[in-house]
């Protein structure tokens, strides 16, 4: 089996990304969001590819020092093998040499092992957001680290 990579992401990847969303979120951002934040931002897009085949992807927002983890999924059959920790952990070096102050996202509170990860890689729960997502309704953690020196 060949390693993991990740890269940036491009154009050719929306297909990828869409079929990513749908297996991954009960909301799924259409095809059009998608490539509109990826072509024309503010999303900032990393892929984990095996061989030629997209498996995971995360999305940030840089505005002013701060970075915001908008999606982060992984391809279902190559979920708890580290994938999204391995993107994390671009995104995170990314926001580091882009020197931002701060990295901080938004979790269901039901979502365990991804806040489990999150707080492995150092962020900390800061506040309960009530109702915040749809389908189901459900609290959402808010997120976050200082990551500027």
């Amino acid at each position: 089996m060949s390693t993991v990579s990740i890269r940036r992401a491009i154009a050719d990847d929306l297909p990828h990304l869409e079929k990513l969303e749908r297996e991954s979120f009960p909301d799924p951002w259409s095809g059009s969001s998608l490539r509109h934040d990826l072509l024309q931002g503010p999303g900032y897009y990393l892929v984990a590819t095996q061989g030629n085949t997209v498996i995971g992807y995360i999305s940030l927002w840089f505005v002013a020092d701060e970075v915001q983890l908008i999606r982060l999924a992984v391809m279902p059959s190559r979920r708890r093998q580290g994938v999204g920790r391995m993107l994390l952990a671009c995104g995170l070096k990314e926001a580091r040499d882009r020197q931002a102050a701060y990295f901080h996202l938004e979790v269901r509170v039901s979502n365990t092992a991804a806040i489990r990860m999150y707080q492995d890689a150092g962020l900390s729960i800061r506040s309960t957001r009530r109702d915040a997502y749809d389908k189901p309704v459900e609290d959402g953690y808010l997120m976050a680290t200082d990551i500027g020196e």
